[in-house]
């Protein structure tokens, strides 16, 4: 029987394969503003990821959010945004689930 995490890639697996690839990387996570407010339930944390120094522009983003209630919700939602990101950079946590 199939298990879902059959062929799963975690973030920091696929974050190594990305370094590996762009040695001269560059990544920058932002607790968004909004989510600082105190009406705000959820922590939203956006990832930037470049292949070198010298990019202008990300060469993909991720988001994520996490319910403030939960413990360490910053953290998993910077975990989660840099696997969003590097799904979008093509680094899937699973194999075939590569945007196109």
């Amino acid at each position: 029987m199939s298990n879902w995490l059959d062929n799963y890639e975690g973030v920091w697996e696929r974050f190594s394969k990305f370094k590996a690839e762009f040695p001269d990387y560059r990544h920058k996570s932002h607790v968004l503003a909004e989510s600082l407010s105190k009406d705000s339930d959820v922590f939203i944390v956006k990832t930037e990821l470049w292949r070198t120094w010298n990019d202008t522009e990300p060469f993909a983003t991720g988001l994520s959010s996490e319910p403030k209630s939960k413990q360490y919700a910053i953290e998993l939602a910077e975990t989660g945004s840099l696997g969003r990101a590097l799904q979008m950079a093509g680094y899937a946590a699973k194999n075939g689930n590569v945007p196109q």
